[in-house]
């Protein structure tokens, strides 16, 4: 009688059947081929590859990084206000200077919408933080009464564990003492 046949060990697939099983030169191999302005340097590996552009010119920083002023990021957080768009105080510190017929140079009057118009910003500010904090306290609140809600349940559930527990206590002790 012979030994039963059991299956032998998977065959090997080819080298491309899975990331794992490549060799470097075949990966190195398709490096080239997909990225052909990468330079390959085979003497030295710790030089950085050096690539151009399409029109051939090579990228410096001049080319690509802007001046801080020239992005729309310093215009998003020092002029808030529209141009044009004076505040309510703004309009009603002029409004009585004109009523009672007081006239300024433009220079002055520029100087006096913008302190007018940053204290109106402070102020919506100050105001736009008390309602965050408004809102805070009361959603604070709100979690403070349903942990105080959730520790008088649990609270009533360990007294009724409790009685639970000493009536079966008495049970056991009267089943084990027969004089009772």
């Amino acid at each position: 009688m012979s030994a039963p046949e059991t299956p032998s060990k998977a065959a090997k697939t080819g080298s491309l059947s899975s990331p794992g099983k490549r060799r470097f030169s075949e990966v190195r191999r398709e490096i080239e081929v997909t990225y052909p302005t990468l330079e390959v340097v085979e003497d030295d590996v710790f030089t950085t590859p050096s690539t151009t552009l399409k029109d051939g010119a090579n990228p410096t920083f001049g080319q690509f990084m802007f001046s801080p002023a020239a992005t729309s990021t310093p215009g998003r957080f020092k002029n808030v206000l529209q141009v044009g768009q004076d505040s309510e105080l703004t309009m009603e510190v002029l409004k009585a200077l004109q009523d009672n017929q007081i006239s300024l140079s433009s220079v002055v009057k520029a100087e006096l919408k913008g302190i007018c118009d940053r204290h109106s910003l402070s102020t919506r500010g100050i105001t736009k933080g008390r309602d965050i904090s408004r809102a805070m306290v009361n959603t604070k609140n709100e979690t403070i009464s349903e942990l105080q809600e959730t520790i008088a349940a649990l609270q009533a559930e360990r007294e009724i564990n409790r009685a639970v527990i000493r009536h079966l206590r008495r049970d056991m002790e009267s089943m084990k003492d027969p004089t009772n």
